[in-house]
């Protein structure tokens, strides 16, 4: 598993010594797995740690008791290792369940236990649930985009080297060109017929819907669903859809690309003069002003 090794560095000193005042049972979770992950950037320290401690009897005589968002049934701990602080945390009425889950199947590094990214991903959601917290909100688009591109690299090493033309488009695409959007859960990749077909076979074992030719009064092209991971992946050949004057476009793979290089990929996206075209064909006002921003920048 690749890890952000400079944020464990940094933190394993802190774990030694954490490890002599509560023993060795405990769990990392919060937001460190997200730094551990390298879904969130680190910058050479964070402010505290969260950690779930499983006996009641190891939690230090000095640490203060508080109340998580004025909760009486929802207690902390907290503990300062030099300049960090430390909120442990033990067992919560109504959250039994959720904290066995905290210390099945974590994530092991020198001994030391955090949290799986599901877990995590599963407390974001209730703190969002139950708080509305922004911070929150924000770590789950962060988790949401590492899981998409994630999936991209696991489908770049398929296909590298296979001489299958494609390219990436939608949002995922936008996002790495620098346009201010939200990816969503999916990744758009356009090809030819004969790219369609290759890569239909290439992800057979990740197939939802097997490819075969689509047209509706939009769109058509050769299309099937995959997913990697928890990710869907649609690929388009032949991909053409609907002018306003009711003619069909051109193949969209036809168009140009640019090369961006991320995460060791080399990415051929579709431009964003030819995205505009698209989603302002689409009635898509919202993307298309934001490409118009990205490309006002570019300038």
């Amino acid at each position: 598993m690749d890890i952000n090794q400079d944020f464990f560095n940094y933190l394993e000193p802190y774990l030694i010594k954490l490890r002599e005042k509560v023993g060795p049972d405990f769990v990392v979770f919060g937001s460190a797995p997200l730094y551990l992950l390298g879904i969130v950037e680190f910058n050479g320290k964070i402010n505290d740690l969260d950690i779930n401690l499983t006996d009641p009897n190891c939690i230090p005589k000095e640490a203060l008791e508080v109340t998580f968002h004025k909760d009486q049934k929802q207690k902390l701990y907290k503990i300062m290792i030099a300049d960090l602080e430390i909120d442990i945390g033990v067992s919560w009425p109504g959250y039994e369940n959720f904290l066995k889950k905290i210390k099945s199947n974590p994530i092991v590094i020198a001994g030391f236990k955090f949290a799986n990214l599901d877990i995590v991903e599963e407390w974001k959601k209730e703190m969002v649930k139950r708080y509305d917290r922004q911070k929150d909100k924000d770590y789950l688009q962060k988790i949401n985009n590492w899981r998409v591109l994630s999936a991209l690299k696991t489908f770049y090493n398929l296909i590298d080297n296979q001489n299958i033309k494609w390219i990436l488009s939608g949002s995922t695409s936008l996002f790495i060109q620098g346009v201010d959007v939200v990816i969503s859960n999916d990744i758009d990749i356009l090809t030819d017929e004969s790219g369609a077909t290759a890569l239909d076979k290439l992800l057979s074992a990740h197939q939802v819907k097997p490819m075969s030719y689509s047209e509706t009064d939009k769109y058509k092209s050769y299309f099937g669903v995959y997913q990697i991971d928890q990710t869907k992946l649609e690929i388009m050949g032949d991909f053409q859809y609907r002018l306003n004057n009711g003619s069909w476009s051109e193949v969209n793979q036809n168009n140009e690309v640019v090369f961006k290089t991320l995460m060791g990929m080399k990415l051929p996206l579709l431009k964003l003069e030819q995205e505009l075209i698209e989603y302002e064909n689409m009635g898509r006002a919202d993307k298309a002003e934001k490409i118009k921003e990205a490309l006002k920048n570019k300038q």
